[in-house]
């Protein structure tokens, strides 16, 4: 088996807000598998500035070093006739979850090109995959974009909002909502930015919209639940998840996306 690394960093039309760090490029690593008969699997290891504990650095680095040593072991030449061995090594192999991600989600791929891997595959896959536009936290110029994604067609948008002044949020979804007519869906993502009783209050102002979920509208877990009972708003987790164990974990009532 071949393995190429090849790192990546694109520039972006507009920055993004991540909590307190602003992303103006993004930068990754694809790897490349291939086998004795010509297959190509490819994964990507990208960690996000802001959520992602481990760097761009650290991620390439670990790589370089882990990857030519996990593929001296003969059981991976042959990995897609050893899924229980993959099972076992994904479970309890110590990576930076960007690296794991990467070599787990390429092997898959190199696999599905073979046409001899089915552990994985569910008969009943979409052969559409929608997506939602992105409007950044502090993004003044958000109406154009809404325009733009009206024009293509977009279902749903998701929304950075967790100002420190809720009322630019409270005026940038009304906009937003008096833009699409509540005819496209609203997905709003505070980050944990915001206590509970600021949460409900940018609930309580901005009723009327269509609101698909709210993604970490608090910082407790508790407090998430709260928010849902008191708003009837269906939320949504992702650093509270990264914080859990992912066996035990139990989401709250109200959850709709995780």
């Amino acid at each position: 088996m071949e393995i190429d690394l090849f790192s990546y960093n694109l520039h972006l039309k507009r920055s993004i807000q991540i909590k307190n760090t602003n992303i103006n490029s993004r930068k990754g690593i694809l790897i490349r598998f291939r086998n004795n008969a010509g297959h190509a699997g490819w994964g990507e290891s990208a960690p996000l500035p802001g959520l992602s504990k481990e760097t761009f650095g650290e991620t390439l680095a670990e790589l370089d070093l882990k990857i030519s040593e996990l593929f001296k072991n003969k059981m991976f030449s042959s990995f897609c006739n050893n899924v229980e061995y993959f099972k076992d090594w994904s479970l309890t192999t110590n990576l930076k979850p960007s690296v794991k991600f990467g070599i787990e989600t390429g092997l898959i791929n190199l696999c599905a090109q073979a046409d001899d891997f089915i552990f994985f595959t569910n008969k009943e896959y979409k052969k559409k995959l929608y997506i939602n536009g992105l409007i950044g936290k502090n993004n003044i110029a958000y109406k154009e974009q809404i325009s733009e994604f009206i024009k293509k067609g977009y279902n749903s948008i998701k929304i950075k909002v967790g100002s420190k002044n809720i009322q630019d949020d409270i005026n940038k979804i009304k906009t937003i909502t008096k833009y699409t007519g509540n005819q496209i869906s609203l997905r709003l993502d505070a980050n944990r930015s915001w206590s509970i009783n600021e949460a409900l209050l940018f609930a309580d102002k901005i009723k009327g919209s269509n609101i698909e979920y709210f993604e970490e509208p608090a910082y407790q877990l508790n407090e998430i639940e709260r928010f849902h009972k008191k708003t009837g708003i269906y939320t949504a987790l992702d650093e509270t998840i990264a914080e859990n164990n992912c066996k035990t974990f139990k989401p709250p009532d109200g959850v709709k996306a995780k």
